[in-house]
């Protein structure tokens, strides 16, 4: 179960900084705030996912953050072995 909170809370990880580029790039104002909402939302699904994976005594894994956020690979292609 933890593999899977952890994919979870990478792939919202992975998501959260293209929002801003979608923000800062949109055209229209009512664009921009639906952006900037929606980073929120998904930011509160992270915070979440990670609580929950603390509560059974994982943590996120660093490696896989920063794989899927500087967009290495696909956003749940990069595992690693069992804990």
């Amino acid at each position: 179960m933890n593999r899977y909170l952890d994919n979870a809370s990478a792939l919202e990880s992975s998501r959260v900084g293209g929002l801003d580029d979608m923000a800062r790039d949109a055209i229209y104002e009512k664009d921009r705030a639906l952006f900037i909402q929606h980073k929120a939302e998904m930011q509160s699904q992270h915070d979440r996912l990670v609580a929950q994976l603390e509560s059974r005594g994982g943590s996120p894994n660093s490696l896989k953050q920063f794989m899927n956020t500087a967009g290495f690979c696909s956003s749940l292609a990069v595992t690693t072995a069992p804990y």
